[in-house]
């Protein structure tokens, strides 16, 4: 993989790379297949939201993996609540 990670760098297909301790690490430009599995779920009448998900991505040479976390809170329905 050595050879083909260095010829992707001599076609400029990377937004970075780095070589560290004899392994190659970069980021392509393009990436051919991405799959995502994601999850949404909203809690006490709808006041807290969590999503997660992770994103796997194939480039060509390898297989890249992201994960996403992201806690929301309603303010408005926890601070202020009209009189009815």
């Amino acid at each position: 993989h050595a050879d083909r990670f260095r010829s992707m760098i001599e076609e400029d297909a990377f937004l970075e790379y780095a070589e560290y301790v004899g392994n190659f690490y970069g980021t392509p430009k393009k990436i051919y297949n991405q799959t995502a599995v994601t999850y949404n779920r909203r809690f006490f009448n709808n006041t807290v939201g969590v999503s997660a998900g992770f994103y796997f991505h194939y480039d060509g040479v390898g297989l890249g993996l992201q994960q996403i976390l992201k806690v929301s809170v309603n303010l408005q329905k926890t601070v202020y609540r009209p009189k009815k």
